[in-house]
């Protein structure tokens, strides 16, 4: 069967089948309810706190959302909530109070109104110390994002005012796949977390933390390697797209094929066929090189073809089309952090990038990198007992890594602290929050003004013992509430709101005002 193309194709189809699927299936299971937008001077859902009770400023219309159980509205795009700080290990005698900071002031809006979903947080720590003796602790602070996105998410810890040394590490991917219908098989696309009861089931018990906090698995076993550099077109022929096609047989039950940046192939019992398109010299990835890694049992009679396009067809033969061919074995390791590198090099020339200014000046942490995607790897991919079906078309393994920087995650940030006998220490986590938000066009009213959602967990078991939590907001007057638990009044001078430590979702839903 001929699959050159065919993944493109099947996730235009499945792009459209997964904004169905979020318009009429929203909330990982739980129960929704679909309302229709109150009318002005009716309080909605029994929600205090600004506008809420009036409805924001040019609300009108008979627009409707979709909401939880709780109140908080579902979005087509869930950002997830912000977390909160945990200590490991032993933690009696330290206490902590939290204060959490929602700064909604304009980011270079011309004329000072809230615009943009990225809002900042400012989520602030006192941990005191009820001993007489020095407490060395290692804080772990939770977030959630993309490595691609980790320039513009990554928090900053500070003490006293004193940034502390961090070390990230990056949980595995916190979604699933699903099919084109919706359902959990075959594993044709990504399924994201849409609601904050799934981060909660997804942290719950501690495992999540800790795999992420675990060591890369050992990845010893032994692979063939066919790699191809120096490919050429040295052809007097016209050719559309000169295209070298690697032609091989293989054992079906004892041999799987990974190949990296070939864009093309099919398989015909036993028989399969590999092709990438030649680069011209002036192309920035011209002179790179492909690779086949090969599990299991070596391939054989390998013949190399040039064609004068992507489409390999009989009659469409290119003569002088070459490459020079390198067979080793390596363990898989060893390979993955060849490719990973190759990789970022490609395709992003290294600019998912981590910087205390957020400049594009350093590389990733290439050790988080490695660990995500061997978990990506025992999860969905080659070493999975169930691989995810769209990693077995395509481009294969340069497919794999572009999810695995992609797709949502966990991190975590930890540090090494020490609070003093008897005393406190000042914690103090800044980092830029998105917003969740709807689609065009299934937004809270006939205006259809952008509607954007932030909230917060409050986790039990986080092993360390929080005798308060509040939250305020800076700049609230910016925007018009049409949802919330906290109590926010519709002023940036309102006081701090006292949060219930047994409530565990706090959540605010907004829209630009009227005007």
């Amino acid at each position: 069967m001929n699959v050159r193309y065919l993944k493109k194709i099947i996730h235009s189809v499945l792009s459209l089948s997964v904004l169905l699927i979020c318009l009429t299936a929203c909330g990982d299971g739980h129960s929704a309810r679909d309302l229709e937008a109150p009318a002005l001077g009716a309080t909605p859902y029994g929600l205090g706190g600004g506008d809420s009770g009036g409805g924001p400023d040019g609300f009108t219309g008979a627009g409707s959302i979709t909401f939880n159980d709780d109140g908080s509205a579902i979005y087509h795009s869930y950002a997830g909530p912000v977390f909160q700080l945990s200590v490991l290990g032993e933690t009696s005698g330290l206490s902590a109070t939290r204060n959490t900071v929602f700064d909604f002031s304009p980011r270079s809006v011309p004329d000072g109104r809230f615009s943009h979903s990225d809002i900042v947080i400012c989520d602030s720590y006192t941990l005191t110390n009820n001993t007489e003796n020095d407490i060395k602790a290692r804080v772990l602070y939770p977030f959630n994002g993309c490595f691609t996105d980790l320039s513009r998410l990554l928090p900053t810890i500070t003490a006293g005012g004193v940034k502390l040394e961090t070390t990230l590490h990056a949980g595995a991917y916190s979604g699933g796949f699903m099919s084109w219908d919706g359902t959990d098989s075959p594993a044709a696309n990504p399924k994201p977390l849409n609601t904050w009861q799934g981060y909660e089931a997804l942290l719950s018990d501690g495992a999540y933390a800790r795999r992420a906090l675990e060591a890369a698995s050992e990845l010893d076993q032994m692979v063939t390697v066919y790699e191809f550099s120096n490919a050429r077109n040295n052809s007097s022929q016209a050719a559309v797209a000169p295209t070298l096609a690697a032609c091989f047989r293989y054992d079906e039950r004892k041999t799987t094929v990974l190949p990296y940046m070939f864009n093309g192939g099919e398989t015909d019992d036993g028989y399969m066929r590999l092709s990438f398109f030649i680069p011209e010299e002036w192309r920035f990835h011209y002179d790179r090189s492909y690779y086949m890694l090969v599990f299991g049992e070596d391939i054989s009679d390998l013949v190399i073809q040039g064609y004068k396009n992507g489409g390999c067809h009989e009659g469409e033969e290119l003569d002088g089309v070459t490459a020079d061919v390198s067979r080793y074995e390596r363990t898989y390791g060893d390979i993955l952090a060849v490719l990973l590198d190759d990789f970022m090099a490609y395709y992003h020339d290294g600019h998912v990038i981590i910087t205390d200014d957020r400049s594009y000046t350093e590389p990733i942490d290439m050790a988080a990198l490695y660990k995500a995607t061997v978990d990506h790897m025992f999860d969905y991919g080659i070493l999975s007992e169930n691989i995810a079906w769209m990693y077995t078309v395509g481009m294969g393994f340069y497919d794999f890594l572009v999810d695995v920087i992609g797709l949502d995650r966990v991190f975590y940030l930890d540090a090494d602290i020490v609070v003093p006998a008897g005393g406190s220490i000042e914690l103090r986590v800044d980092m830029n929050k998105p917003g969740s938000f709807n689609h065009f066009g299934f937004s809270y009213g006939a205006e259809d003004r952008p509607t954007y959602g932030y909230d917060m967990l409050i986790m039990q078991g986080a092993n360390l013992l929080y005798d308060s939590m509040a939250a305020e907001a800076i700049c609230i007057e910016n925007t018009g509430i049409f949802g919330q638990n906290f109590g926010f009044g519709q002023d940036s001078a309102a006081e701090s709101m006292a949060l219930d430590l047994n409530v565990p979702h706090y959540y605010i839903d907004l829209r630009l005002r009227g005007g």
